[in-house]
């Protein structure tokens, strides 16, 4: 099965809540000095979540992206 989505559509991808959830959470860690403390906020903070079924279902509950959750 195939799912053509229009060019930018970030509402039907579920890529995009990861990123929000990213910019909104990757940094309470520790403060950001420089790239590299991103770069190692971002790293560790998808590496928590890599494992939270939960966290990861709820990326494809929205209606808009329930068509990429395997069912």
């Amino acid at each position: 099965m195939k799912f053509f989505l229009p060019p930018y559509c970030p509402e039907l991808n579920p890529q995009e809540l990861v990123n929000q959830d990213v910019k909104a959470n990757a940094c309470l860690v520790k403060p950001v000095r420089c790239v590299d403390d991103l770069l190692i906020n971002i790293r560790l903070y998808l590496t928590k979540i890599q494992f939270n079924e939960f966290k990861i279902f709820n990326f494809f509950k929205k209606s808009e992206t329930k068509y990429a959750a395997w069912d």
